[in-house]
């Protein structure tokens, strides 16, 4: 039987993620939070595996991998790899931004340079690749997928493209990491601010850019969804965050 391209392409991706978390044992590293290490397991990661090349087949009952199965050029690996540099810069720069707000002392600065969500670099460049991988595998490839395999006979049964289905899946998909800030907004809000929270929520720059991974995936493949997430870790968590105490102070002199 011959094997599509795609899921050899996946296998390449899978190995990759072994290889990072081989790196990231001989390196040491270990998790800042209990769902990294969860996330580092190896069995979470052998059922990671199992559950996405389930997706990729479920992705062709979903009308997904027709896409995929064209050459699409050098335009499906610099679309994401440029966005995802550009999301990673504006990260970096918000975050530099709040701090000369702060117009901190050097007090505050050796206090904010504590509060940090970034691996040390080097191990961060396998934590962030093996992450990045795993997150869009989980989301997009297994959650987004079978989210609108199952809507698609109920609301695109007319119609022989994607629509309402993907965009609700898509929808869905894009709220997995707003959704804890959300969350807590709601419950400390009275309802009568829910719709300016949700409004709020729903334009940040977190939600949209997993709005528009859902695209890059849709029209290129799993690849381009992880490149775009991994090249704005490349810039947010490894390239800045590694390092975030430097350009703070950089920034204050």
């Amino acid at each position: 039987m011959r094997v599509p391209p795609f899921t050899r392409s996946y296998a390449v991706l899978v190995g990759s993620m072994v290889a990072a978390r081989i790196a990231l044992g001989v390196a040491g590293a270990s998790p800042m939070i209990a769902s990294q290490g969860l996330a580092l397991s190896w069995i979470t990661l052998a059922v990671l595996a199992a559950l996405g090349w389930g997706g990729l087949f479920l992705a062709g009952r979903a009308g997904l991998t027709e896409r995929w199965a064209a050459p699409r050029g050098a335009r499906g690996w610099l679309v994401p790899i440029a966005c995802g540099l550009v999301y990673g810069l504006l990260s970096a720069s918000h975050d530099l931004g709040l701090w000369a707000a702060a117009n901190g002392s050097a007090e505050q600065r050796a206090v904010w340079g504590t509060v940090d969500v970034h691996q040390p670099f080097p191990a961060s460049i396998p934590f962030y690749w093996y992450g990045g991988a795993f997150l869009e595998i989980f989301l997009r490839l297994i959650g987004l997928t079978a989210v609108t395999w199952l809507l698609r006979p109920i609301l695109d049964r007319r119609r022989p493209a994607l629509g309402l289905s993907f965009w609700t899946a898509n929808v869905i998909a894009s709220l997995y990491e707003p959704w804890p800030y959300l969350a807590h907004d709601l419950r400390a809000a009275p309802a009568a601010a829910w719709p300016s929270i949700l409004f709020d929520q729903f334009f940040a720059r977190l939600f949209v850019a997993n709005l528009f991974t859902g695209v890059l995936y849709r029209r290129y493949g799993i690849w381009a969804a992880v490149l775009f997430r991994t090249s704005m870790y490349l810039v947010w968590h490894v390239a800045y965050g590694g390092f975030r105490t430097y350009w703070i102070d950089l920034l204050v002199r």
